[in-house]
């Protein structure tokens, strides 16, 4: 009777919905630390080289680290963002994160291998991580995007990208066209205030997050996050679930007893 009733206990627990379990949770979602800890680095730079050859430069791709190089700059974690006449505060606390991509001129670079490199822009930037999230659970942020570029152009982006659990989706996304219609500013850049983003997890399961910038050629366009967090789902219908089937277990035990 008591190695079935254990059973049951256990049962009970994991239906509640309760974990038992530890799992990886969202680390520095707003940039804290002062830089990017927890969060992965990674930077899509295809078709943006030129190799220096004695037939002249010739399409080909930086076999290094495209950061060490100077060619992309790395994401910041910084206080304050000033652009033109506007400037940017932290949405919670004392850090966000600001994304640069993009160079004004052609960059050369001396690889480490002696070989010579143009990078003429156009890339990808993203930080990401890897957290669980219990179905419902909403995940939630700050965006926003300032950009050099002008009408009609309109390919340089920001965005928030969730993936896991057959789940593909882009929450928000900020492009120059956002930025040139909210400032008006019609041959001269533009940019956006902090938006605000959520989504709502559809099942309990890990799932992927990243803060992506995406550049077509040499004129810069930032991007900046801030105040990713995980408000988890409601309590309450667990522990009423929790609740219902300690009740039970009870009434089970009492039953057993009298027989």
């Amino acid at each position: 009777m008591h190695k079935k009733f254990h059973i049951l206990l256990v049962c009970v627990f994991l239906s509640s919905g309760i974990p038992a379990i530890s799992q990886a949770t969202l680390v520095n979602g707003g940039f804290e630390t002062g830089d990017y800890t927890g969060w992965t680095l990674s930077a899509d730079d295809s078709n943006s080289w030129f190799k220096e050859t004695e037939e002249g430069l010739v399409r080909a791709d930086y076999p290094f680290d495209p950061f060490l190089s100077g060619a992309i700059p790395q994401p910041e974690a910084v206080s304050n963002y000033i652009f033109g006449d506007v400037s940017f505060d932290p949405v919670e606390e004392s850090y966000f994160t600001l994304f640069r991509a993009g160079r004004m001129a052609d960059y050369y670079t001396i690889a480490p291998d002696g070989n010579t490199y143009m990078y003429v822009g156009g890339s990808k930037t993203s930080l990401s991580q890897s957290f669980f999230m219990s179905k419902g659970d909403v995940l939630s942020g700050s965006i926003a995007i300032t950009t050099g570029e002008f009408p009609p152009y309109d390919y340089d982006s920001a965005w928030v990208g969730i993936e896991g659990n057959n789940i593909n989706s882009i929450p928000i996304q900020l492009t120059c066209k956002t930025a040139y219609e909210y400032a008006g500013y019609p041959w001269d850049g533009g940019y956006t205030p902090w938006y605000t983003w959520s989504w709502t997890a559809p099942a309990s399961g890990v799932y992927d997050l990243s803060l992506n910038l995406r550049t077509d050629d040499q004129i810069r366009t930032w991007g900046l996050f801030d105040d990713i967090k995980i408000t988890p789902v409601s309590e309450p219908s667990a522990l009423l679930l929790l609740a219902t089937g300690l009740a039970g277990l009870v009434g089970y035990g009492r039953s057993r007893m009298k027989k």
